[in-house]
């Protein structure tokens, strides 16, 4: 149920400021984010993702597993850009992967600081799975160290 469903409702162009909040990310954030396309070394997908444009020159980040042992990537914008990829670093312990894409000028994002992060803090998660266009969840962060089996912290 939404939350103005409980009172009266603001007038229709204005927005409860936790939707304002989450609105106003993904406005920033939504343009710099990529879906990922992974080949294999016969030229067939094998794995896709999200991704974020962190820089104007293509640095994007995104999750090792999408990139790892890929032949050939590339990575679209939601405008229909699309840009051939090169892995220039991977993360195993933390899951991440860092792309440069072949264009410069290109929409990016201001990463934040994750050294701040709370448990209970309200975040939202914005990507581009499979393809379709952006989407956006909202949620609070649950836990700051969680155990990924064998004993590591991720």
């Amino acid at each position: 149920m939404p939350l103005d469903a409980l009172g009266a409702s603001p007038p229709p162009d204005e927005l409860d400021p936790y939707s304002a909040q989450v609105v106003n990310a993904f406005e920033r954030v939504g343009p710099a984010v990529v879906h990922v396309l992974a080949f294999g070394p016969e030229g067939k997908p094998r794995g896709q993702g999200s991704g974020v444009v962190f820089t104007p020159d293509g640095y994007v980040l995104t999750n090792a597993h999408v990139v790892a042992e890929a032949a050939k990537l590339r990575a679209s914008f939601t405008d229909g850009q699309t840009f051939d990829a090169a892995l220039v670093g991977e993360d195993c312990r933390h899951r991440h992967g860092v792309l440069r894409l072949s264009g410069n000028g290109l929409p990016h994002a201001e990463l934040g600081r994750s050294a701040t992060l709370r448990v209970g803090q309200m975040v939202a998660a914005i990507g581009n799975p499979l393809g379709f266009q952006c989407t956006v969840t909202a949620g609070i962060v649950s836990a700051l160290v969680v155990r990924c089996g064998r004993g590591q912290d991720a």
